[in-house]
């Protein structure tokens, strides 16, 4: 295995560890003892604005890697109800309704999914009628039994979404993260591990195709 870390601005945003597995189909064109492992994904979410980014391998770990833009068109996605969570909140966008499973630090929203896929993760903040400036929350993820990833998020009150059966809260603006699913059936727990906020609103979507993938 080995672990890449992502510094934004000078600050440690990510972390993540990777199955090294060699590739069979996979060669160097210059002769060599070794070979390059399976090619691993890493989605890294670029906010507003202006950043230096840095990718280190940690240790002695040898990577190659090479950085893409994400497309321009997405593959068609669904979205897929999580195991359990604490309540259900609907939001209005104009003539739409929007369904999110609420989070919260004593109850987590728990979302089982079939890799490999890629995890669109929608979030959006609930804001009381004393939460009117912009505000950071910070959302715990933990993959299966393993430790806990912090997403630290900024938004502010969204100028188009509200919410549908509670009048003195606003929803903040959307805000999003991407997992990686490596093969096989696992079991993913967010809960919101800091914000002034009690609430956090999730939906998550999956690329259609993979619907369908079989454990």
């Amino acid at each position: 295995n080995y672990t890449l870390v992502v510094h934004r601005d000078g600050e440690l945003v990510q972390r993540e560890t990777f199955d090294g597995i060699h590739s069979s189909h996979a060669h160097y064109v210059a002769f060599t003892p070794t070979g390059p492992g399976r090619i691993r994904r890493l989605y890294i979410d670029v906010p507003t604005g202006r950043h230096v980014y840095e990718v280190l391998a940690v240790g002695d770990a040898v990577v190659d890697a090479r950085p893409f833009e994400r497309a321009g068109d997405e593959p068609s996605r669904v979205t897929m109800a999580p195991v359990s969570s604490g309540g259900i909140e609907t939001f209005l966008y104009r003539d739409k309704e929007l369904v999110y499973y609420l989070a919260t630090e004593e109850k987590p929203v728990v979302f089982k999914v079939v890799g490999p896929t890629a995890v669109k993760v929608n979030t959006r903040l609930l804001f009381d009628e004393t939460m009117l400036s912009d505000q950071v929350y910070v959302v715990g993820v933990t993959k299966d039994d393993g430790s806990e990833k912090l997403y630290k998020i900024e938004t502010e009150p969204s100028e188009t979404v509200v919410c549908r059966d509670r009048e003195r809260h606003m929803v903040g603006s959307l805000r999003h993260f991407m997992l990686e699913v490596d093969d096989g059936p696992h079991t993913y727990t967010f809960r919101l591990v800091d914000s002034v906020s009690d609430e956090l609103g999730i939906t998550f979507y999956i690329p259609r195709g993979d619907v369908t993938n079989e454990p």
